[in-house]
Parts: C-alpha cells; structure tokens; sequence
C-alpha cells in the first residue's frame, strides 16, 4: 500500500527572519521620516510664534512712542530718557522713556470760571472719561506752555462742567486750551529673568510693570533728528523726531532637534514722534 505525501506551504525561520529585518528598516525610515518632520514642523511653528510675538511687541512700543508728547506741556519732552547700550551685547540693551497723557483730552468753551474759590466749574467740550480725583493740566494752546495742574472734583456731564479743587481763572484761562489728564511716563526696558535665564522687554507706566516679550537677543534704538541726522544718544531730546527700532528676539523653545540652537529674529522699523510741539 503506497502512502499519501501531504506538503505544507509556509516559511522558514530564515525567511520570517529576514522579512522583519526588512520591515524594521523600512519603518525605521519612516519613523525617521515622520520625526523629522514633525521637527520641522515645531521649529517653524517656533518661529513664527517668535515673529508675532516680536511684532505685537514692537506694535505696543509703536504706539506709545506715536503718542509721545501728546496732552504734555512745555518743558517736557516726548521722549523723556535713553540709554544707549552696546550693539550685540545682550547685557547691555538699549532702553527709552516717552511722556504722553493717557486721556481724556479735551478743551475749554469757556474763559469763565463759575463759582470761583467754591465749586471752580469749568466749561468743556466734552466731559467724557474725566472722572473724580483725576488730575488733569490745563495748557495754553497757543504756546504749550501749563497753566495750571488741578485736581476734578466733580463731573457735570448734563453741564459739560468739571469742578477743579483750585480757581484756574487767575492763570488766565481761554477758549481752546487744553484740559487733559496728566500725563504719565512709560518706560521700556530689557531685564534678565533670573527663573527663566531669559531676557524680557519690559514696559512700566508707574503703576504697572508688564512683560512685552521674552527672548530677547538685543534692543537696539536710534534717533533721527530733526535736521536728518541719526545719533544713538542725541543730547538734545527735544530734537528727536524718529526712532528707528531694532529688536532681535530667540524662539521660545531651545529643542534638541536643532542641536539646542534657538533661531534668532530680527525686525526693524521707524516710528515717527508725532505730537512734537516746541
């Protein structure tokens, strides 16, 4: 009797062997491949974040120096102080002080004082956001020049009057001078962040002390005159009618993927002073 041969298809050790090797290879590679995108990925997301955060600062710096002078008398300059510091050195940043009122700003209707040494009304063309205890300047519009720093007392917005705790009326106040809120200095600066080992630009009016962005590399600002000169440290503020703004900021996050290099960006812009008045 002949017996029936049964044959089994399948692989051998060797064979089942050599395909892994190939697989883990292949996904080895994609795994590689996959890893440096997403590498690629983090690291333009980094910069970008870099740069909005870079231009949002320079937008807030923008719009206090634009503002720069605007509601401050005589004898104060828009741009109140400057340091200049050393180009690329990151210890030594440039910092700027600029004076402006916050508002409100209005003016005067009126050269009559009602009540005078009682109520010390006054006529406005608008009372809105003046509130009680604001102090406010009345300025000469003809030559900037204060006549006189006050204190409101009461608001009368059916009225259109403010009541000051002082008579303004012997300074010879006139219809269309100026009444606004005193005016503040904001001061920006870079400061090293001993927790994060990272410098900050910091904005201080007074009151509040608030981190503009981190990161940064260098804070570089010149000043363009009013003859078209640019100096770094100009020895007459009152000249000063552009700042021209450099500032250089790293991403936020120092990964291993890029060797522990964080990217470097730079943006560079020229702001006018607009509320010069000499």
């Amino acid at each position: 009797m002949q017996m029936k041969r049964y044959w089994q298809n399948g692989f051998s050790i060797v064979e089942v062997l050599i395909a892994v090797s190939i697989l883990s290879l292949v996904l080895a590679g994609l795994y590689n491949l996959f890893n440096s995108q997403v590498r690629s990925f983090e690291a333009q997301r980094d910069v970008s974040i870099t740069q909005r955060d870079i231009r949002a600062s320079l937008s807030l710096l923008e719009r206090d120096i634009r503002m720069a002078g605007l509601g401050v008398p005589r004898g104060n300059n828009p741009v109140a102080a400057l340091q200049d510091g050393i180009a690329g050195d990151p210890a030594a940043p440039d910092s700027i002080s600029t004076n402006f009122s916050p508002g409100p700003i209005s003016y005067l209707t009126s050269s009559i004082v009602a009540s005078p040494g009682t109520d010390n009304l006054i006529w406005v063309a608008s009372v809105t956001d003046f509130r009680v205890g604001d102090p406010i300047n009345i300025i000469n519009n003809d030559d900037n020049s204060l006549i006189g720093a006050y204190i409101v007392n009461a608001v009368d917005t059916v009225n259109g009057q403010l009541s000051l705790n002082a008579d303004p009326s012997a300074a010879g106040i006139d219809v269309g001078d100026f009444v606004a809120r005193d005016f503040k200095t904001i001061a920006y600066s870079v400061a090293l962040n001993a927790g994060t080992g990272r410098r900050e630009l910091i904005r201080n009016d007074g009151t509040v002390q608030s981190v503009i962005i981190d990161g940064v590399v260098d804070l570089q600002l010149s000043y363009i005159l009013d003859d078209g000169s640019e100096l770094s440290a100009p020895a007459d503020l009152s000249d000063i009618r552009l700042v021209r703004i450099d500032i250089t900021a790293q991403t936020i996050k120092q990964a291993a993927q890029l060797g522990g290099q964080q990217i470097p960006r730079e943006i560079v812009t020229i702001v006018p002073v607009k509320n010069v008045r000499l």
